[in-house]
């Protein structure tokens, strides 16, 4: 686990874990098992807490959870590719390939990306497609899918405008028939998109999740801070390829050429959702953007390479098949090599708060009241309550304590009793600071905590500190 899984898996996945346990132990949603949040994208959320009382122990938790993902997108390839032999595409077989390549090392994390990208692909498949008719039991899976997408991913709400816009103008000639398999698609997502919104309100007295609204609080507009990784690249290379069928879809659209316009929605509408995501992005993405953000719109690239080598590589350009399919294979298998080399090389950088964890597990089961920021593994794997610092599943209280520069009472309030240091750390004075992160209305805080050795605490070859709290104070 500390060498292997936690190479593959971010810090945030555990948060997802320790919801769905304590969740399915307390009754309520909840990562520290004292303030209740609703910081997660809830279908993944709900998909682990149905299999937590499955897997009792914690470890072998996060293994299957992780190894679901690699099912996930081997589902997603094969929806994608059955389409593109539906269509005669003779590059379909690049649906398992670019899924591999670009996705696989890179989404191995327990997190909802590879659920959403399943059900992207279930969207997909369900599309239409060509001159094909588009029956109604097709239009119910397009819609359930891009429905449940949402629910996977809550920013996928793109992707679903997207594709009621461009199904809108498809149906410009007013066919009653297509008319009313839209009103179809857009009926279901209505009720699902609703009625999370409604139970947010109703629950939360707030339409967004705790880590939607903090995020979007925080998140300077045009910072373009935005890590850099090579999801992102691919993921802006997928958008520019998809600008092709967009264009040409939107010319046939004014000009009138549904014959053409038709076949054409599918790809447009990944076009115009990547493009809409990544604008999003520009716009207000930070340093909290993660790679996995853009899982959604490299996924879409499994369809549009192939139907732009074809449409535009054989089609327009007239350039041989076999050529344009072993270039495709070769960008794949150096996309795989690229992103496996990574995976190897790459230093851990989740050791210290597992190895904490560890330590603090030799103590009572939450016996102790911790807060930290990043602490999604040190919080599962502790077995300890541990208060998320910064505010991503954390309580609406939360941000009201930061808000009014109460934290240190709100602390104290929840019994907020030691604080653990890494090895390299030494504590002068018998004092440290605790920071938070900026809030919804509020900046940074920052805490002087007045510790002493936690009575009873083993003495470590680690190094690894745990201290009592006796003193929480706002700093000098």
């Amino acid at each position: 686990m500390r060498d292997v899984v936690l190479r593959f898996m971010h810090d945030d996945a555990f948060y997802y874990f320790g919801i769905a346990r304590r969740w399915n132990r307390l009754g309520f949603p909840t990562f520290d098992g004292i303030t209740a949040t609703n910081g997660y994208h809830p279908l993944w959320q709900w998909v682990l807490l149905a299999a937590s009382p499955r897997f009792p122990d914690p470890t072998t938790f996060v293994r299957a959870g992780a190894a679901s993902g690699v099912v996930c997108l081997g589902l997603a390839a094969w929806l994608i590719a059955r389409r593109l032999a539906w269509e005669d595409n003779p590059h379909r077989s690049l649906a398992y390939a670019w899924v591999a390549g670009a996705l696989l090392f890179a989404t191995i994390y327990g997190m909802e990306s590879p659920l959403a990208a399943a059900l992207l692909a279930a969207a997909i498949s369900a599309a239409p497609r060509g001159t094909v008719e588009w029956t109604p039991p097709r239009a119910l899976a397009c819609g359930v899918a891009t429905a449940l997408l949402f629910l996977a991913r809550i920013d996928a709400l793109i992707w679903l405008a997207a594709l009621d816009a461009v199904l809108a103008m498809a149906a410009w000639n007013g066919n009653r028939r297509l008319l009313r398999l839209i009103a179809l698609v857009i009926g279901v997502q209505a009720v699902v998109v609703g009625g999370y919104f409604l139970s947010n309100w109703i629950n939360w007295d707030h339409l967004l999740t705790i880590s939607a609204a903090v995020k979007a609080a925080r998140a300077p507009t045009l910072s373009l801070t935005v890590p850099r990784s090579v999801l992102l690249f691919l993921a802006t290379a997928v958008t520019a390829l998809g600008t092709a069928p967009l264009v040409e879809f939107s010319t046939a659209w004014l000009r009138r050429q549904r014959g053409v316009a038709w076949p054409l929605v599918t790809p447009a509408w990944l076009a115009l959702a990547n493009l809409a995501y990544l604008a999003t992005i520009v716009a207000k993405g930070n340093r909290e953007t993660y790679n996995w953000y853009f899982v959604l719109t490299v996924l879409s690239g499994a369809y549009l390479l192939p139907v732009c080598l074809e449409r535009y590589g054989t089609g327009w350009l007239k350039i041989p098949e076999r050529p344009l399919k072993l270039s495709g294979v070769a960008l794949c298998a150096l996309l795989l090599a690229q992103s496996v080399y990574s995976k190897i090389t790459q230093p851990n950088g989740f050791l210290v708060q597992y190895d904490q964890a560890a330590v603090l597990a030799t103590f009572p089961e939450d016996s102790l009241v911790l807060a930290a920021n990043d602490c999604g593994i040190l919080g599962y794997f502790s077995r300890q309550h541990v208060i998320n610092l910064d505010g991503l599943t954390n309580s609406w209280g939360f941000q009201t304590a930061l808000a009014d520069d109460r934290l240190g009472p709100w602390l104290i309030d929840l019994g907020f009793n030691a604080y653990v240091t890494p090895a390299s750390a030494a504590i002068e004075g018998g004092t440290v600071a605790l920071e938070t992160r900026a809030g919804l209305r509020s900046p940074p805080r920052t805490l002087r905590l007045r510790v002493e050795p936690m009575p009873g605490a083993p003495r470590l070859a680690s190094g690894i500190g745990v201290w009592r709290v006796v003193e929480v104070g706002p700093a000098p």
